[in-house]
């Protein structure tokens, strides 16, 4: 690849770092696709549009905390609080071995009293 020749892994790194892959491919002269994979080959992280790179966040949380706070928690609350979908929260939880509430748990019974 032509580009490697003209750059270094590390100014490569550095000014891919700084740019977002559009901006980076004008700045350079090249398509967006040849910098993709010259950032592949040296095993850069992919970028989302933007720039920025993707990351996850992490939350390091004991079984037990995340145990506790879903039983006093609705689990929709729960999952924004985490930023993960219901689903991937119930997912995490039954990974984990935490016994699933039932629908409707914490409800109280109530009755309906009609008066004529």
């Amino acid at each position: 690849m032509e580009l490697e020749k003209r750059y270094t892994k590390e100014e490569f790194t550095r000014i891919y770092n700084a740019n977002s892959v559009t901006d980076l491919a004008k700045k350079l002269g090249y398509s967006r696709q040849t910098i993709i994979a010259m950032a592949k080959k040296y095993g850069l992280p992919h970028k989302k549009n933007g720039g920025d790179v993707r990351k996850h966040k992490t939350i390091k949380i004991s079984v037990k905390e995340l145990e506790e706070l879903y039983r006093k928690t609705r689990t929709i609350d729960l999952a924004k609080r985490f930023n993960v979908s219901v689903a991937t929260l119930v997912k995490i939880l039954k990974q984990h071995g935490i016994e699933m509430k039932k629908p409707g748990w914490g409800t109280r019974e109530r009755k309906l009293v009609v008066e004529e």
